[in-house]
Protein backbone atom coordinates (compact mmCIF):
# COMPACT_ATOMS: atom_id res chain seq x y z
CA UNK A 1 0.00 0.00 0.00
CA UNK A 2 2.68 2.61 0.62
CA UNK A 3 4.65 1.64 -2.94
CA UNK A 4 1.45 2.74 -4.74
CA UNK A 5 0.49 5.66 -2.87
CA UNK A 6 4.23 6.42 -3.39
CA UNK A 7 3.19 6.37 -7.15
CA UNK A 8 0.19 8.30 -6.92
CA UNK A 9 1.91 10.52 -5.45
CA UNK A 10 4.60 10.49 -7.88
CA UNK A 11 2.60 10.97 -10.87
CA UNK A 12 0.65 13.70 -9.34
CA UNK A 13 3.33 15.59 -7.74
CA UNK A 14 6.07 14.58 -9.63
CA UNK A 15 4.45 14.29 -13.48
CA UNK A 16 1.55 16.25 -12.89
CA UNK A 17 -0.20 13.76 -14.65
CA UNK A 18 -3.92 13.46 -13.22
CA UNK A 19 -4.96 10.77 -15.46
CA UNK A 20 -2.37 8.56 -14.61
CA UNK A 21 -2.47 9.35 -10.47
CA UNK A 22 -6.16 8.56 -10.73
CA UNK A 23 -6.03 5.32 -12.51
CA UNK A 24 -2.86 4.11 -10.29
CA UNK A 25 -5.18 5.45 -7.22
CA UNK A 26 -8.03 3.06 -8.43
CA UNK A 27 -5.62 0.32 -9.11
CA UNK A 28 -4.21 0.73 -5.10
CA UNK A 29 -7.49 0.24 -3.74
CA UNK A 30 -8.34 -2.87 -2.23
CA UNK A 31 -10.25 -5.69 -3.94
CA UNK A 32 -14.16 -5.10 -3.43
CA UNK A 33 -13.93 -1.69 -2.41
CA UNK A 34 -16.42 -0.19 -4.61
CA UNK A 35 -19.12 -2.18 -1.63
CA UNK A 36 -17.26 -1.18 1.23
CA UNK A 37 -18.38 2.67 2.50
CA UNK A 38 -15.12 2.92 4.01
CA UNK A 39 -13.54 2.76 0.95
CA UNK A 40 -15.36 4.57 -1.07
CA UNK A 41 -14.69 7.57 1.75
CA UNK A 42 -11.49 7.47 1.21
CA UNK A 43 -11.37 7.60 -2.37
CA UNK A 44 -13.70 10.29 -2.78
CA UNK A 45 -11.95 12.09 -0.03
CA UNK A 46 -8.39 11.75 -2.00
CA UNK A 47 -10.16 13.58 -5.31
CA UNK A 48 -11.97 15.96 -3.10
CA UNK A 49 -8.09 17.00 -1.92
CA UNK A 50 -6.67 16.37 -5.17
CA UNK A 51 -9.61 18.21 -7.19
CA UNK A 52 -10.10 15.49 -9.94
CA UNK A 53 -13.07 13.15 -10.95
CA UNK A 54 -15.77 15.30 -8.90
CA UNK A 55 -18.54 13.88 -10.15
CA UNK A 56 -17.51 10.33 -9.71
CA UNK A 57 -16.18 10.99 -6.11
CA UNK A 58 -19.55 12.52 -5.27
CA UNK A 59 -21.46 9.40 -6.62
CA UNK A 60 -19.16 7.29 -4.90
CA UNK A 61 -19.35 9.34 -1.15
CA UNK A 62 -23.50 8.99 -1.91
CA UNK A 63 -23.08 5.27 -1.75
CA UNK A 64 -20.81 5.17 0.46
CA UNK A 65 -23.37 7.09 2.93
CA UNK A 66 -26.25 4.39 2.01
CA UNK A 67 -23.82 1.58 2.50
CA UNK A 68 -22.64 2.54 6.07
CA UNK A 69 -24.61 1.93 9.13
CA UNK A 70 -26.56 4.67 11.06
CA UNK A 71 -24.05 6.67 13.37
CA UNK A 72 -20.44 8.32 12.89
CA UNK A 73 -19.38 6.52 9.93
CA UNK A 74 -22.15 7.56 8.08
CA UNK A 75 -22.25 10.95 8.81
CA UNK A 76 -17.83 11.17 8.02
CA UNK A 77 -19.16 10.02 4.55
CA UNK A 78 -22.04 12.59 4.19
CA UNK A 79 -19.60 14.85 4.78
CA UNK A 80 -17.41 14.58 2.31
CA UNK A 81 -20.55 14.37 -0.37
CA UNK A 82 -21.36 17.30 1.33
CA UNK A 83 -17.40 18.61 0.12
CA UNK A 84 -17.64 17.91 -2.29
CA UNK A 85 -21.29 19.31 -3.97
CA UNK A 86 -20.23 22.36 -2.66
CA UNK A 87 -16.98 22.23 -4.53
CA UNK A 88 -19.30 21.85 -7.82
CA UNK A 89 -21.28 24.79 -6.93
CA UNK A 90 -23.97 22.73 -5.18
CA UNK A 91 -24.52 24.32 -2.10
CA UNK A 92 -28.13 23.27 -1.84
CA UNK A 93 -27.09 19.44 -1.63
CA UNK A 94 -23.86 20.79 0.49
CA UNK A 95 -27.05 21.66 3.13
CA UNK A 96 -28.63 18.96 3.09
CA UNK A 97 -25.98 16.67 3.29
CA UNK A 98 -24.72 18.37 6.20
CA UNK A 99 -28.20 18.58 7.71
CA UNK A 100 -28.15 14.89 7.59
CA UNK A 101 -24.50 14.13 9.23
CA UNK A 102 -25.96 16.22 11.94
CA UNK A 103 -28.60 14.03 12.60
CA UNK A 104 -26.13 11.30 12.01
CA UNK A 105 -23.98 12.01 14.47
CA UNK A 106 -25.34 15.13 16.80
CA UNK A 107 -22.55 14.73 19.24
CA UNK A 108 -19.77 16.00 16.39
CA UNK A 109 -19.54 19.84 16.44
CA UNK A 110 -18.51 19.71 13.22
CA UNK A 111 -20.97 18.95 11.17
CA UNK A 112 -23.89 21.93 12.48
CA UNK A 113 -20.79 24.22 11.81
CA UNK A 114 -20.70 22.34 8.04
CA UNK A 115 -24.20 23.14 7.90
CA UNK A 116 -23.75 26.84 8.68
CA UNK A 117 -20.71 27.38 6.32
CA UNK A 118 -22.73 26.27 3.50
CA UNK A 119 -25.86 28.13 3.94
CA UNK A 120 -23.88 30.98 3.78
CA UNK A 121 -22.05 29.96 1.03
CA UNK A 122 -25.19 28.98 -0.42
CA UNK A 123 -26.86 32.65 0.47
CA UNK A 124 -23.85 34.70 -0.53
CA UNK A 125 -23.64 32.66 -4.33
CA UNK A 126 -27.59 33.57 -4.18
CA UNK A 127 -27.32 36.70 -3.75
CA UNK A 128 -24.40 36.92 -6.59
CA UNK A 129 -26.93 35.45 -9.18
CA UNK A 130 -29.73 38.01 -8.43
CA UNK A 131 -27.13 40.84 -8.70
CA UNK A 132 -26.13 39.34 -11.76
CA UNK A 133 -29.38 39.13 -12.71
CA UNK A 134 -30.54 42.81 -12.87
CA UNK A 135 -27.38 44.19 -13.74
Amino acid sequence: KDRADLEVAGALLVKGDKELALSLKRKGMPAGWEEKPGALNEFAWWCFENQMNLEEAERLARKGAELAPPGPEKAEILDTAAEICNLLGNCDDAVSLSEQAAKEDPKNDHYPEQVKRFAELRDKNNKKKVEAAGA
